[in-house]
């Protein structure tokens, strides 16, 4: 098992994961560092709802080995600063968009 340091922008920072190559990285984000936006979905990364930022990429983090991470990651819970909702998640709001809310992370 490989040692890697990842920073997460979320609540966790600087998490110190060990983690095999092949090990997604929705697995990891969520069982070792208990963030709950990204989500199982269809298995196959096509519905959105694992996605994360990566580098200001929307990558679905099921079908990405945690080894191919080299870079800051974002997941929902990363996306309001000192508080304040991203403009995005405001405006969701404001318009009552969501209606279970599953899949935001796909379409955000």
């Amino acid at each position: 098992m490989e040692n890697e340091q990842s920073n997460i922008e979320s609540e966790r920072r600087n998490a110190h994961i060990g983690y095999r190559s092949f090990d997604s990285l929705l697995y990891i984000l969520r069982n070792d560092l208990g963030l709950q936006g990204p989500r199982f979905g269809c298995g196959l990364g096509q519905c959105g709802t694992c996605t994360v930022i990566i580098n200001g990429v929307a990558i679905r983090s099921f079908i990405t080995p945690t080894s191919t991470v080299k870079s800051e990651i974002t997941t929902l819970e990363g996306l309001a600063k000192n508080g304040v909702l991203h403009p995005l998640q405001q405006a969701w709001i404001d318009e009552q968009v969501p209606q279970c809310g599953f899949c935001q992370n796909g379409q955000s």
